[in-house]
Formats: C-alpha cells, sequence, structure tokens
C-alpha cells in the first residue's frame, strides 16, 4: 500500500469518532452487499469489534497496514499488512476491535460472482478454490494468503481501495473486473496460502501439482514428492477430492485443450498432444464426453470467426 493512499485512509471518520467517543451504534446490516453490485467495497472502522456472525455471503478483508485478529470458525488468524483473507459462505466470524494503526478494507462478495471468475478455469485447482468460498458444506471455511510481498496482488488490492477515495462513474464494473483478475492470480499463489490442517495443504499440494504436471505426472512421482505409499496417496486423493489420480490429470488436461482451441489456431491433433494425448481417437471420445461435442464442433461455437 503506497503511502499516499495510507494518507488517505488515516484520518477518523464521522462513524470512528462516534465509536470513539462512545456514541455509536452498530447497524446489523453495516457489511449488507450493495444490490446492485457483486463486490461491494468498505472500510473496516476502527475501534470497534465486529461482533459474532453467520456469513451469508464471502466477504473478504485485506490489510493496508498494522494488523487485526479474526476468529473464522473459532480459529484465531492474525492478519497483518498486504494479508488477504476470505471467507466463505455459512463461516462464523469475528474480530477484535482495531486501533487507529490498523487500517483495513472488507469487501462482500455475492456468490455468484465466482461463476464468472474462478470456477470458468474449469480446473480441479479452481474448482477446489471456488468450492471453498461458496460452498458452506465444505471443510474449508477460508483462504489466507501472505501476499504482502507480491506486488501483482499488491497492485490490484490498491486499484480497490482507491476506489472508495476516488469514486468513478464506472467503477462498479471496474471494481468487478479487478476482483476477478484479483482471484485467478491468487490461483498462482497457492504457496502463499496459510492452511487450516495438514489434510487441506496434502489437498493443495495434490492440485498444484496436478496443475503444473497435468501432460507427464504420475501418482508415482507425486506419491514421492509427498513421501507416502501410492497405494494409500491414491485412496487419499479420491478421499479428500472425490476423484482418482487420473480423472484430475484429465480434468486439467482436457480444460487445458478447451483453452486453446479458444485461443489459439492450433491443429486440433497439436492440441491434443500438447496436453498429453498421443491416442487421437481416445482424445475425441474424452473431450466429446466432458463438452458434448466434438472439439472442432466446440471451437467454431466459442471463438470469433473475425479473429482468426
Amino acid at each position: 500500500m503506497t503511502e499516499d493512499t495510507l494518507v488517505k485512509l488515516r484520518p477518523l471518520s464521522e462513524e470512528e469518532r462516534e465509536i470513539k467517543a462512545g456514541k455509536w451504534i452498530a447497524n446489523p446490516n453495516l457489511f449488507s452487499p450493495n444490490p446492485e453490485s457483486q463486490v461491494t467495497i468498505r472500510k473496516y472502522s476502527r475501534f470497534f469489534p465486529c461482533p459474532q456472525h453467520t456469513l451469508r455471503e464471502v466477504e473478504a478483508v485485506y490489510m493496508c497496514s498494522g494488523s487485526t485478529v479474526h476468529f473464522v470458525n473459532n480459529r484465531e488468524i492474525v492478519l497483518r499488512a498486504g494479508d488477504l483473507l476470505f471467507m466463505g459462505t455459512g463461516a462464523d466470524h469475528r474480530m477484535r476491535a482495531p486501533g487507529e494503526d490498523d487500517i483495513a478494507v472488507h469487501f462482500t462478495i455475492l456468490p455468484e460472482f465466482f461463476e464468472k471468475t474462478i470456477p470458468s478455469e474449469g480446473t480441479p485447482l479452481s474448482e477446489f478454490l471456488g468450492s471453498c468460498l461458496r460452498n458452506p458444506e465444505t471443510p474449508t471455511s477460508f483462504l489466507y494468503f501472505a501476499a504482502g510481498d507480491l506486488p501483482e496482488v499488491q497492485n490490484l488490492c490498491e486499484n480497490l481501495v482507491r476506489s472508495l477515495l476516488t469514486p468513478a462513474p464506472n467503477r462498479r464494473s471496474i471494481n468487478q473486473y479487478t476482483m476477478g483478475v484479483l482471484l485467478l492470480n491468487l490461483l498462482n499463489c497457492t504457496d502463499r496460502m496459510r492452511y487450516q490442517t495438514r489434510e487441506e495443504y496434502h489437498m493443495v499440494f495434490i492440485l498444484r501439482y496436478v496443475e503444473n504436471n497435468y501432460v507427464d505426472g504420475t501418482l508415482k512421482e507425486l506419491s514421492q514428492l509427498l513421501q507416502y505409499d501410492p497405494s494409500w496417496l491414491s485412496r487419499e486423493i479420491k478421499k479428500w477430492t472425490g476423484k482418482r489420480f487420473m480423472e484430475l490429470l484429465q480434468q486439467k488436461r482436457l480444460s487445458q485443450a478447451a483453452f486453446l482451441l479458444r485461443t489459439t489456431d492450433m491443429h486440433i491433433d497439436d492440441v491434443a498432444l500438447s496436453v498429453g494425448y498421443e491416442n487421437m481417437s481416445y482424445f475425441y471420445r474424452l473431450f466429446r464426453g466432458v463438452y458434448g461435442e466434438s472439439p472442432r464442433a466446440y471451437r467454431c461455437e466459442h471463438t470469433d470467426p473475425s479473429s482468426h
């Protein structure tokens, strides 16, 4: 966060002055989303603890300076400058009162927003991260990124914060696009996630391995990296993800093939080879099974002829 932006955030708001004077009455709808926007942004009021509440939407906190202490499903999380905390629907959240130097910005994100961002990637990793936030039944109720030294993340967060300070006529659309780009960038930052359990760490490690090694990755290599017996790991992957290891690889391969069909002029056989399939008839059969049409038909339907 640049000093110029922090200078604008530091002065006490009317609300914060009332809190310090003991005159402020908490509004139960304080963090309710703007019905006209999928992403609502507000500055956290300092000096007042956020009471326990169950999230109806996805909520996120970006720490601009200082630190804050949060409890998500009774787990303590300390956010420091540059950190990001995303909390899923159904999570229970409360926060200790921030001090004068503890400046944070709060986001309320409607669950349907994710239908056009993370899940659209269609990969095992993106589906896992998306389900963590919008599925109340998932055991993972929050995603915590220690991202203070990642310029690409910080720049996007600062752009969102600045929209509070300098409103623009089209800021609603800009904020939604910026939040989408931020979430997609965070897909590449799972090494900065702080995990709730060892199981969650293993799950993200496995999905990141699939993301990076979908062409020639093997269960044997993965088991060696995690130092587990391959048979045991195979059963655990099925338990953790609901899919076998090869199904995860195929999901990523076909997602990447679809992306290449939409965005390049590569020959379809070359697309198949590039994602790990040497048997063309097998590739065509798998692709049709997932997308309901042949690779050629998919390309014709999802690309603009004028762009080629």
